[in-house]
């Protein structure tokens, strides 16, 4: 099974290339013509926006909700934070249709093939749409518990590391970052936590010899102020390309940098750690386009009034350069908000038509799947790894 994984990972990147990910490059093309709207269109700036996110003591959810305080004063807009522990527990409120958004990380791009937790017959593939994201200076890093015999990623072979049940992004930059010292869950003692949080509290409580970090979690304050401390595993320089290269064949979003924003990190004491898009608004294609439009224009015209209230918030900086750097499609009322910004380029709408092909062809794949695995009576145990090969099949056909 983890062979056809890797395999699949592999070919994921090559398509995922062909969308632009890799490049996350700007166009000298013309932008696109805006089309009419309807008078009514955007209409009035909703005054409850609900946004599924993380848990009330992560970076994400702090960010966010200094964000919404900042929005209730100049917009009159309430963002009510419903916390999650888990991608999919973000995930489903939104699919319900009782929560507008979910607020999580680069990650999800998997639920949109149907892959690991999602790999489901409950589940499936997602036809996630973004709205908005980030790209902020702090990211992944490893604590250790044991700087004295942990200090590079190459000694964390053989060591005790958390995983969260449920949490595939942050499993995910685990399994990533281990691969740039070239090393897999195999190489390490995995303790599995239900959520992130918890996580942390087991390393505290000395479960753990390193665990898994965004760097402006608060609880890393917590750690920073206890008997541990902060002390960060060091990973291969940004420069590093071979390193980095099996960093991004775990997950072809992720990606080395250096990280100035966190627990004892600055711009003149940085270290190097895991870049990726953090964190994203995604929706279903379902949701109301005016609300999509206004949600896109709150965060991105407004970074300037709330950026210095959290020190991630200043990435929602829009850069249009970075708009093909997810693997998502836009959702439509972020485009018209782009396409007022003269921004939407004939090269995001080809990226966005690709991203889209594959969602409608996934979703067809899933149905045949579905009933082929009804007719041959496969297993909810052996269904993840049948599904996982489909997948496989499909993305070789795009290389």
């Amino acid at each position: 099974m983890q062979s056809k994984i890797n395999k699949l990972i592999a070919l994921i990147v090559v398509v995922l290339y062909a969308l632009s990910i890799a490049g996350c490059g700007g166009s000298t093309e013309p932008p696109a013509t805006v089309p009419e709207n309807g008078e009514d269109f955007p209409g009035a700036v909703p005054s409850l926006i609900t946004v599924a996110t993380y848990e009330v003591d992560a970076a994400g959810y702090v960010a966010t909700s200094a964000m919404g305080e900042h929005l209730r004063k100049e917009e009159g807009v309430t963002i009510r934070l419903i916390p999650q522990g888990t991608d999919l527990g973000r995930l489903a409120p939104v699919r319900g249709g009782t929560v507008d958004y979910a607020h999580s990380g680069g990650g999800l791009y998997w639920t949109t093939l149907g892959l690991f937790e999602s790999a489901d017959p409950s589940w499936g593939p997602q036809p996630l749409r973004l709205v908005a994201f980030a790209i902020a200076k702090a990211g992944g890093a490893f604590l250790t518990s044991d700087p004295e015999n942990i200090k590079k990623i190459e000694d964390v072979k053989g060591k005790r590391i958390g995983a969260v049940v449920g949490g595939f992004g942050i499993n995910q930059a685990t399994e990533a970052m281990l691969a740039t010292g070239d090393l897999t869950w195999d190489d390490l003692v995995v303790i599995e936590y239900p959520s992130y949080s918890d996580m942390h509290r087991g390393f505290l409580a000395g479960e753990l010899d390193v665990t898994y970090v965004n760097t402006m979690t608060p609880t890393v304050r917590e750690i920073e102020a206890s008997r541990i401390g902060i002390h960060y595993v060091e990973l291969p320089p940004p420069d590093d390309e071979e390193a980095w290269a099996r960093c991004s064949a775990v997950a072809p979003y992720f990606f080395g940098m250096y990280l100035t924003l966190g627990a004892g990190l600055s711009e003149e004491n940085p270290i190097s750690g895991l870049g990726m898009p953090y964190p994203i608004f995604v929706t279903y294609p379902q949701q109301d386009k005016s609300k999509a439009y206004h949600m896109a224009r709150l965060v991105y015209e407004n970074v300037e009034g709330y950026k210095d209230l959290h020190p991630t918030l200043e990435s929602y900086a829009l850069d249009p350069e970075k708009l093909t750097c997810t693997g998502f499609p836009w959702h439509d009322g972020a485009i018209e908000y782009f396409k007022e910004k003269g921004v939407w380029t004939e090269e995001l709408e080809a990226y966005n038509q690709a991203a889209l092909k594959q969602q409608e062809d996934l979703a067809l794949l899933w149905e045949e799947a579905l009933d082929k695995a009804s007719a041959e009576k496969i297993s909810s145990k052996d269904f993840p790894e049948f599904w996982t090969e489909k997948v496989n099949q499909y993305l070789e056909q795009q290389k």
